[in-house]
């Protein structure tokens, strides 16, 4: 094809829908994650690894009980044709936090000890009163970006991004600065998370009333059967997913001091947080396009490639220098005591390549309505990373187990993809037959 033409193509390619989206969401991303990244080298020297991995501990219980606390009934705000039904959707999608959230403060109230000691944090046993309002707020934020995503509010969710970005960044920095370690970390990632809760609240109620999304006892029956798969199927990938995570923390302090559960988190923070930021909001865009091109009768497959192909040499191409210079990249921008983790980074490099290239084609089941097989898949993918770190650290050591796992999850993550693209490619054969009927 002539340069000019293929110029031609790819402005066209730029100009549309999709890619202006994904701009606006990514242009959020990339400020909401350039904060936090440029103020980790203060962090790093005002607090230690024990309290990284204080909070590792604390979040990783938080983000198993917001992973299920909507029914992952956000998913479903995107499909109904009406908005009035969307409405109730989300409606209901703020009623099962708040129910959680107070459920679990009764838990929390009689078992609040037994909690903190089964985690060995018994000297930071009161950080987990906090939990409920994580739970709630948590919740509350992912509904109400289901709905700003359906009415392409994009601006108010980058708004969201940069706001909750600056809220921690700067509150885990003032506290900090105060001397506040103990409660630094934790504190400050609420306040982020409350000021992220703020700017939706006040751009949804602003124009909407508040009870116009709270449907009828009939009505929400009604809602809930019909979408009852996300609850069923879609809220326990979302409870894998997370559990495999916190699984593994959880592990990691029975085996391994606290410390050494900080290094880990905050590496996996520095390495992670970035790429599941942009893939997150890449998923998001990837799926409403894909319901148009389904809609439209046009094939998914092509573009369904195209985003892992991006996605794969998006990630070498930013990993590889991390790979080569990790010790010295950690201990020269975080501090000396640091430099294991460059170690920590370097090893777990295919886990997180595989899985920022795969993560917006995880949405592919809930589009084809395949949450039950993907629901299979999710138990092999969530039981595998905590067993073999039960098996591998006591006889092979740390980096050396992070390496192993991140491997064998690299390659778990492949025979996933390619099963994922294949049913893109069954359903692109049925709309091919449709239309040459």
């Amino acid at each position: 094809m002539p340069l000019h033409k293929s110029i031609a193509k790819l402005k066209t390619v730029l100009k549309g829908s999709f890619f202006k989206s994904l701009l606006m969401l990514l242009s959020g991303a990339t400020v909401a994650q350039i904060i936090p990244t440029a103020i980790s080298p203060i962090l790093s020297r005002l607090y230690n690894p024990e309290h990284f991995g204080v909070l590792a501990t604390f979040t990783s219980v938080t983000a198993v009980l917001i992973a299920v606390s909507t029914l992952q009934f956000e998913s479903a705000i995107l499909l109904p044709k009406r908005r009035g039904e969307a409405k109730f959707i989300l409606g209901l999608s703020l009623m099962f936090p708040l129910m959680l959230g107070l459920l679990s403060a009764i838990l929390i109230m009689v078992g609040n000890e037994a909690l903190a000691s089964a985690l060995n944090l018994e000297s930071a046993g009161w950080m987990f009163y906090l939990i409920p309002i994580f739970v709630i707020a948590g919740g509350w934020y992912n509904a109400m970006a289901g709905w700003f995503l359906r009415e392409k509010q994009f601006k108010t969710l980058t708004i969201r991004q940069v706001g909750m970005s600056l809220g921690t960044a700067f509150s885990k920095l003032a506290l900090g600065i105060l001397k506040f370690l103990q409660v630094g970390l934790i504190l400050g990632t609420l306040i982020g998370q409350l000021t992220s809760l703020f700017v939706f609240v006040y751009q949804l109620f602003k124009v909407e009333r508040m009870m116009s999304f709270f449907p009828s006892v009939k009505s929400a029956k009604k809602l809930i059967m019909r979408y009852i798969d996300f609850a069923k199927y879609t809220t326990w990938q979302g409870f894998f997913d997370t559990i495999s995570v916190a699984a593994v923390l959880w592990i990691f302090n029975h085996y391994l001091t606290i410390e050494e559960v900080g290094l880990y988190a905050f590496t996996l923070a520095i390495v992670q947080k970035p790429i599941t930021l942009i893939s997150t909001q890449v998923g998001k865009v990837y799926f409403q396009k894909v319901i148009e091109l389904r809609n439209n009768r046009q094939r998914i497959f092509p573009f369904s490639l195209k985003i892992f192909i991006v996605g794969i040499a998006s990630s070498l191409l930013l990993f590889t220098p991390i790979v080569t210079f990790s010790d010295e990249i950690f201990s020269l921008v975080f501090g000396i005591e640091w430099s294991k983790a460059g170690a920590v980074a370097a090893n777990i490099s295919p886990f997180i390549i595989f899985k920022f290239a795969s993560r917006p084609l995880s949405t592919i089941p809930q589009l084809l309505n395949k949450n039950k097989q993907f629901f299979y898949v999710g138990i092999v993918r969530t039981l595998i990373p905590p067993i073999m770190y039960a098996l591998l650290l006591n006889k092979i050591g740390f980096l050396e187990s992070v390496l192993f796992v991140s491997i064998s999850l690299a390659l778990l993550i492949s025979l996933i993809v390619y099963w994922l693209l294949k049913l893109t490619m069954e359903v692109d054969k049925e709309i091919m037959i449709n239309l040459n009927r």
